[in-house]
């Protein structure tokens, strides 16, 4: 829980999701909101599956790195080992880093933390909805010093039994527009009316030619 605290206490503010199943219209007003989906899963410590709780957005503008974290909603699909989600933020028009996602394991005598890296790189322009794509995380066991993390070593016991510190994430990221937006509006019934932007496909064929 204090390694979470901390995280959260060196940004600039937390915002709740602007899709929400509350949320009856959406009038974005010259903003933009961006989504994609997750599917989170320890296939490494199989008896601890993190929850989903942040993720990180950053945008660098007149010479300061701005980072904002945005509440995750609660998963829309559970199955054995593994939980769905649908991640979404509202921002200014311009360009953005999705760094990272802040997930937890809370059990009786047990938290601990992780750290998804998604380090995937956004423009939205004014007005629009844009989906950016579906993003496998699984954590494996960490076998090299090379491998990063896939949470901190402190505090040791439990990041280690739940596989935060002993294991490493494996991330797959693709596009399955059609499969994620018909969960979208299934959940968010205020996006059935409205044009969402397949970003995913651009950014892929973007990445390809780099």
């Amino acid at each position: 829980m204090i390694l979470v605290v901390l995280m959260l206490s060196a940004c600039a503010s937390v915002q709740p999701p602007p899709l929400t199943q509350q949320r009856q219209t959406i009038d974005l007003n010259g903003r933009s909101i961006g989504f994609f989906s997750l599917r989170l899963s320890n296939q490494y410590k199989k008896h601890f599956q993190p929850k989903a709780d942040f993720f990180a957005v950053h945008t660098h503008r007149k010479n300061e790195t701005h980072r904002v974290m945005f509440k995750i909603e609660e998963a829309h699909q559970v199955r054995l080992h593994e939980k769905e989600y649908l991640l979404s933020f509202e921002v200014t028009p311009g360009d953005y880093l999705i760094s990272e996602v802040v997930a937890t394991f809370n059990a009786v005598l047990l938290y601990a933390t992780f750290k998804l890296p998604i380090a995937r790189r956004v423009s939205l322009e004014p007005g629009t909805i844009n989906y950016f794509g579906h993003f496998n995380a699984q954590i494996v066991e960490r076998t090299s010093e090379e491998q990063p993390r896939a949470g901190a070593l402190i505090p040791s016991n439990a990041q280690e039994v739940a596989g935060a510190s002993s294991g490493t994430f494996v991330v797959e990221r693709s596009d399955n527009f059609e499969q994620d937006l018909q969960k979208a509006v299934a959940l968010y019934p205020a996006l059935a009316e409205l044009e969402i932007l397949n970003r995913s496909q651009i950014e892929q064929a973007e990445l390809a030619q780099n």
